[in-house]
């Protein structure tokens, strides 16, 4: 759910809106003489130092991040409580909430990877137990099934000539779902250039190629249906031998028969897990949409030999590709599974928002009493956009409660019995979900604000006021502006009038109990924790990982900026132009790989052309052309190789590249640099382009960087008897101040030299990145649970309960898995 804390900006528009409709009951509105309020409000959920975060604080922070949920939950638990669960759709819809699917033997990934993964973002969302998680799933469930329940309802009451889903959406979903599994024989190229070669090696006539099938050459002859199924069954093996240890894969008897003189295709199974022939919809337009489509809407049996097969290549993703349709299978007509695909179409059409709608209903019927006011103000306002997102507007408006109670937040009706929320409940319902999330806020408050170092304003510990002006300038922007707006009428919008009353203000809506604890949250706060990230590095501490200069150094170190592309080797057995994961090849295929880039670099030394790239070009198209015999590439072929070369681009250290590629472009860099050659021109008789002398493994299969050209690394001052790299304290000082607007300026500062643009380029490679990196949020997060950690040990930060310290120390191991 989205965050409850409107924008002030977002609130105004809406309130010009309709002001002038609804500015002239605020008179009318009265506040709740009484409110929801815990037993125990002084209770001690956690102490921080010197300081208590009471049962009172927690609750209010809570409720207005999270208590719309919670409260939710409950009544839902109340008027669903009688739905059954069915264990076999209970499974099935654990698995969608879990992997995306119904039934795990379609999913494809890592299922205890995914597992874990959303184990952790439940642990983080509050559901620390599997029996808080149990429930969690079933609550869901029992909304699903009621949703579908009340669907149900609304299609069984349309009449006949007016149904929710029309024959041809139940067609069109049908013939979605229930495709034939076909089988074909797919062949994939580099080029069309390479499938007209292959084609000219069985007689077909390239220059002829026509919709009604394949011309003999110089013929007006078309090859006959038995001719066109033996040259498929010849190119595929021809092609693909590679995947059955170099021995022909269709084969009489075992991929086909011959049966009084006609060909038979076998194709029921595959090989092996590398050859298949048989495919459903989905596996294919895994491999391309565009193969997919071909197959199973474009080729036809029945109507012809000639409309069963391509006969060209097809362009998809950069390949081109051939395919010989052979079967398909029947399947059910859709009258005897009407109800299967009328049942999908129904929980395709249980979104998110239409389930909301159906239990914002529900609950309003269970005559919801919400007594308090903040989170009744809430509800109504959810109530009213479940209707909207609907589009309906004609509906029963949600009236608020008109009573009160001092102990109980909430009351509803189910089956004539009256069920209540009471406070005490509701808080202790948040505290063992938001406990821990909420008070981390708390603590990190106290780790600033309670050092005088970075309390520079005020000091809420003693509260004290410490900078008058500054403190004043934050309570105008944050509190005052707050306090105008109320006073104007401007959150009449949201149910909060202008005789709200400023304290239950800010209890409802911001979930404060005082002017100072606002100015903390949305201010005093951010303001110290600047001074305190910038109080956990200095230029030249000791300690590296503090140090601004030891930051500096570790960039330098790690620069290179060049000009380069990769050449690579890679398998492709799926056929989806995407290259096989090369840490799944065998130890065979990666000596294959490299045998291969060293043949490839061998040929480029070959050519005649200028340039590296123009050389590598020619001989990649020359590898996409030769042929299963070729003497110079038919091995490569017969192994299944693919060359690929990238476009040339520049990268540095800070480029987001695979580790692989941006060590082996250091390595180059770095030689380039002994040899006084970084910045010279490349590609020449005299300094060629430099080759990575190891080939080594990226997600695009096994790479050879080539590089044509580098940048030196930035200098102050390059000179050999003076060399300055990064800039010192005192050019800080000065670029500090040459920042500044002049009005700001002193007349000193004024006269102070300005930054050479030499010393300008080093701040902006050096200092500026190593500024960012010391004062990243990742890190200061680190250090703030650090800090935590000690105080734990040292006794200064202690739960009142043994099980949320062990659930504080649970939330943080599942952000850390998350965010490895």
């Amino acid at each position: 759910m989205r965050s409850y804390l409107l924008k002030l900006t977002t609130i105004l528009v809406i309130a010009l809106a309709i002001l002038g409709l609804t500015g002239c009951k605020k008179d009318k509105y009265q506040y709740p003489s009484q409110i929801p309020t815990l037993s125990d409000p002084n209770g001690v959920y956690l102490t921080i130092g010197e300081t208590k975060v009471t049962n009172e604080r927690l609750y209010r922070r809570m409720k207005i991040n999270h208590g719309l949920d919670r409260l939710n939950d409950w009544i839902d638990e109340q008027i669903l409580a009688d739905i059954e669960i069915n264990q076999d759709e209970f499974a099935a819809f654990k698995n969608r909430l879990i992997y995306g699917v119904s039934n795990l033997n379609e999913y494809t990934g890592n299922q205890e990877e995914t597992l874990t993964r959303h184990i952790n973002n439940l642990i983080t969302s509050g559901y620390f137990t599997e029996e808080a998680r149990n429930r969690y799933y079933e609550l869901e469930y029992r909304r699903f099934a009621f949703a579908k329940a009340k669907l149900l309802e609304e299609i069984a009451a349309r009449p006949e000539d007016e149904p929710y889903f029309s024959e041809s959406t139940i067609t069109s979903n049908y013939n979605n779902t229930y495709r034939p599994t076909v089988s074909v024989i797919l062949l994939a190229f580099a080029s069309s250039a390479e499938a007209k070669k292959l084609l000219s090696q069985y007689n077909v006539d390239i220059n002829r190629i026509s919709p009604l099938g394949w011309y003999k050459t110089n013929t007006d002859v078309l090859f006959t249906e038995e001719e066109v199924k033996q040259i498929f069954i010849d190119m595929f093996n021809n092609q693909y031998a590679y995947k059955n240890n170099g021995a022909d894969i269709l084969v009489p008897g075992t991929g086909y028969t011959v049966e009084d003189g006609k060909i038979v295709f076998n194709l029921t199974n595959s090989i092996n897990e590398n050859v298949k022939f048989v495919y459903t919809y989905k596996e294919l337009s895994q491999v391309s949409s565009t193969i997919a489509n071909m197959v199973f809407n474009t080729l036809k049996l029945g109507e012809g030999f000639h409309k069963s097969f391509t006969t060209g290549p097809v362009l998809y993703l950069s390949n081109f590709f051939m395919a010989l349709k052979v079967s398909e299978s029947t399947v059910p007509p859709l009258e005897e599974v009407r109800d299967k695909v009328v049942d999908d179409l129904v929980n395709q059409t249980l979104t998110a928002d239409k389930i909301k709608y159906y239990l914002y209903v529900e609950r309003e019927k269970a005559n919801v009493q919400i007594y308090d006011e903040g989170l009744e103000s809430l509800f109504a306002e959810y109530y009213d956009e479940a209707f909207t997102n609907q589009q309906i507007t004609d509906y029963k408006k949600y009236v608020k409660t008109t009573g009160e109670s001092n102990s109980n937040v909430a009351e509803i009706t189910v089956k004539g019995n009256k069920k209540t929320l009471s406070a005490d409940e509701f808080f202790t319902r948040m505290k063992n979900m938001h406990g821990i999330s909420t008070s981390i806020d708390y603590m990190n408050h106290y780790i600033v604000l309670s050092n005088p170092k970075y309390a520079k304003i005020y000091n809420p510990l003693t509260d004290t006021i410490i900078d008058q002006e500054k403190y004043q300038e934050l309570y105008t922007k944050n509190v005052q502006k707050y306090k105008d707006e109320l006073a104007k009428g401007t959150f009449v919008t949201i149910g909060m009038p202008a005789n709200y009353g400023w304290e239950n203000f800010l209890r409802d809506y911001f979930g404060v109990m005082s002017d100072q604890e606002l100015m903390i949250y949305y201010a005093l706060y951010s303001e110290g924790l600047s001074l305190f990230t910038k109080d956990q590095y200095s230029f030249d501490d000791e300690d590296p990982e503090r140090s601004v200069t030891a930051q500096m150094e570790k960039i330098f170190q790690e620069f290179f900026n060049v000009e380069t592309f990769a050449v690579a080797a890679y398998y492709d057995y799926d056929l989806n132009t995407v290259a096989d994961d090369p840490e799944k090849w065998t130890t065979e295929q990666a000596d294959n790989a490299d045998a291969f880039l060293d043949k490839v670099f061998e040929q480029a030394d070959l050519s005649t052309k200028k340039t590296i790239k123009e050389r590598l070009t020619e001989v990649s198209d020359a590898y996409k052309l030769a042929s299963l015999d070729d003497a110079v590439w038919g091995d490569y072929k017969k192994l299944g190789l693919r060359l690929n070369i990238t476009t040339e681009s520049t990268y540095t250290a800070s480029s987001t590249l695979h580790e692989n590629m941006k060590t082996a472009l250091k390595g180059i860099w770095d030689q380039l640099k002994e040899e006084k050659l970084v910045g010279k021109v490349l590609d020449t008789t005299t300094n060629p382009a430099r080759i990575s002398d190891y080939s080594f493994k990226t997600t695009t299969g096994l790479n050879r960087a080539v590089v044509i050209a580098s940048k030196n690394a930035v200098y102050i001052n390059d000179s050999d008897n003076s060399q300055v790299i990064y800039p010192d304290a005192e050019l800080i000082r000065i670029y500090e101040i040459y920042k500044k607007p002049d009005e700001e300026k002193t007349n000193e500062e004024l006269n102070e030299r300005k930054p050479s643009s030499k010393e300008l380029k080093a701040i902006d490679t050096y200092y500026t990145p190593a500024i960012k990196a010391l004062e990243a949020s990742s890190r200061i997060d680190k250090i703030l649970v650090s800090i935590r950690a000690q105080m734990i040990a040292e006794n200064k930060l202690i739960f009142a309960s043994e099980t949320d310290k062990q659930n504080y120390q649970a939330l943080l191991d599942a952000y850390a898995a998350l965010n490895k």
